[in-house]
C-alpha cells in the first residue's frame, strides 16, 4: 500500500531540461543507489531504507564522474548488479562495484539506450549493421554478424548461438549464428 511520504536521495536546481536518472541496485548484500543529473554519474552504497524508517539513510559515495555530454541511459548489469553503465550517446561508462574501476569506450552510435547484456558480463551492440559483442568494459570487441537490424540480440543459454535480426525484402529474418568457442 505505499509509504506515508517520500524520501528525498537527491535535489538538483536547475532551468533546464537536463535529464535525471535514478537506479537501485545490490551486489553482494550492499545496497547502492546510482543518481544521475545531465553527464554526472554519482554511485553510492548504503541502507535504502522505507520512506517510513525514522533514520537517514548513511550512504557513502562510492564514485562520482562525468561523461562527455548527458547521460542517455544507466543501469546495473543483469542478475549480479556489478557493473554500473553509464550510455552517453557513443560513449560507454562502465563502473565495477567490485575493482572500483571506471572503464570508458566508444561504440558505433545509435540511439543511446542502454547497452544489451547478453549475459552477466558481456554486451552487445547492433548499431551501424554491425552485431558486435563487448567484455564488461567495453574491450575485446569482436564482431558476430555484419548486415543485421538495428534490433536487440543475444545468446543462447547454453552460451552457443548467438541470435539476432537481418533485414530482408519482405521484413527481417532472425539468424542464429554458431559461438567460435565449443
Amino acid at each position: 500500500s505505499g509509504a506515508a511520504k517520500p524520501r528525498i536521495v537527491r535535489t538538483y536546481t536547475d532551468d533546464t531540461a537536463v535529464p535525471a536518472w535514478l537506479r537501485v541496485g545490490n551486489y553482494y548484500g550492499q545496497d547502492y543507489t546510482v543518481t544521475v543529473h545531465g553527464p554526472t554519474v554519482e554511485i553510492l552504497r548504503g541502507d535504502v531504507l522505507s520512506s517510513d524508517a525514522s533514520t537517514l539513510p548513511q550512504s557513502i559515495q562510492v564514485a562520482k564522474y562525468d561523461c562527455p555530454t548527458n547521460v542517455t541511459a544507466v543501469d546495473f548489469s543483469p542478475t549480479v548488479d556489478r557493473f554500473v553503465v553509464a550510455r552517453c550517446g557513443s560513449d560507454v561508462a562502465t563502473y565495477d562495484l567490485e575493482t572500483h574501476q571506471l572503464a570508458r569506450s566508444t561504440v558505433p552510435s545509435d540511439d543511446g539506450t542502454s547497452v544489451q547484456w547478453i549475459d552477466k558480463f558481456h554486451w552487445a551492440s547492433t548499431a551501424n549493421g554491425s552485431f558486435d559483442f563487448y567484455d564488461f568494459d567495453g574491450t575485446n570487441r569482436q564482431t558476430v554478424a555484419t548486415g543485421v537490424a538495428t534490433l536487440p540480440a543475444t545468446l543462447s543459454e547454453n552460451n552457443k548461438y548467438y541470435y539476432h535480426f537481418a533485414p530482408q525484402p519482405t521484413g527481417v529474418a532472425l539468424v542464429r549464428t554458431k559461438a567460435l568457442a565449443d
